[in-house]
This record gives C-alpha cells, sequence and structure tokens, in this order.
C-alpha cells in the first residue's frame, strides 16, 4: 500500500529563519510543503478573514482577539519568525520636550492602529520597565501622521542604544 505525504500550504514572508524551508533545502518527512512568500499583511487578512492556509505567520495581536471567539479559529504555535527590536519603535516631536519615556504620561499618542502587535509590545515594554501604563496616556489616537509632523520627528530610544527605526515612521507611534 502506498503512502501519501500530508498536503500543506505555509504562508509566510522571506525571513532570514525561514529561507531554508522556502528554498526546499529543509524538508520535512512525509510533508509536502508549499511555501507562499506573502507579505505579512496580506497573510494575516488572508488567514484571519478566509483561513486560506494551512499553517501561516499571524499577527500575535489578532492571534490573542481571536481567542475570544466562541470558536477559536487557529491553534498557535510558539515560533516567532520576525524578531524586531520594539525598544526603537517610538517616534516622537523633537519640539514637544519628551526625552524620557516618563515624559509620555499624559500625552497624546498616536499610532497607525491600536492593535498591531508592535504597539503592543511598545505598550507592554512602556508598562513593565518604564512604569507608562497605557491608561496613563490619554488618548491613543489611530491615525496618519501628517507630513509636516513626520518631517518633525525623530526616533526615540528607549535603550542606551542608538535608536534604529524598525518601521516606517507612519507605522509607528508618534506622540504630539
Amino acid at each position: 500500500m502506498a503512502t501519501h505525504n500530508l498536503q500543506l500550504t505555509l504562508a509566510c514572508w522571506d525571513y532570514d529563519r525561514t529561507r531554508a524551508i522556502m528554498e526546499n533545502r529543509v524538508r520535512f518527512d512525509g510533508i509536502d510543503l508549499t511555501y507562499l512568500n506573502l507579505i505579512v499583511e496580506e497573510t494575516f487578512f488572508r488567514q484571519m478573514r478566509h483561513s486560506e492556509f494551512d499553517v501561516s505567520e499571524i499577527s500575535f495581536s489578532s492571534y490573542l482577539v481571536s481567542m475570544f471567539h466562541d470558536k477559536p479559529p487557529l491553534v498557535g504555535i510558539p515560533i516567532f519568525p520576525s524578531r524586531s527590536f520594539r525598544h526603537s519603535g517610538i517616534y516622537v516631536n523633537t519640539d514637544a520636550g519628551i526625552r524620557t519615556p516618563k515624559d509620555l504620561i499624559g500625552r497624546k499618542i498616536g499610532c497607525a492602529e491600536y492593535q498591531l502587535t508592535a504597539n503592543v509590545w511598545i505598550r507592554g515594554i512602556l508598562n513593565d520597565e518604564y512604569g507608562v501604563a497605557p491608561s496613563s496616556s490619554v488618548p491613543i489616537v489611530c491615525c496618519q501622521p501628517p507630513a509636516r509632523m513626520r518631517a518633525s520627528c525623530r526616533p526615540f530610544s528607549l535603550s542606551a542604544t542608538p535608536a534604529i527605526p524598525v518601521r516606517s515612521p507612519t507605522a509607528s507611534r508618534w506622540a504630539k
């Protein structure tokens, strides 16, 4: 009796940590894997809306939100292909007088989308490492910052190392 391999599709971006799988240099016994190299936003949307893939990378925050469904649609496995240093994902208006994370308390903070995983991490880092609770910055406004604001902003480093933006300023947090 012939055995057939399990046919699976994996939707994931082209990360250095997954490239060997994408290029078929790493194979899995008993599995014929089709790797779909998609940008993350497309993967997340298609998986969350249509459950198109057998396996996919998914936004951590979207996964957590999905756990509140009566029948959660996903099973999470602890593999994190996207690795970014989120401490460098905050930008501040250079004219706002913000020098330390505590200076964000009571300020209006803007973000492209409240649920973005990067923003969830940043809120957690600000809370856990710097005592800046999400409730202390009122309100958090989800918006696209105007061009004049982008021009007057700089990366805000939460670490001893220089800030290195990991996302475009339009997709990061802004303080006004």
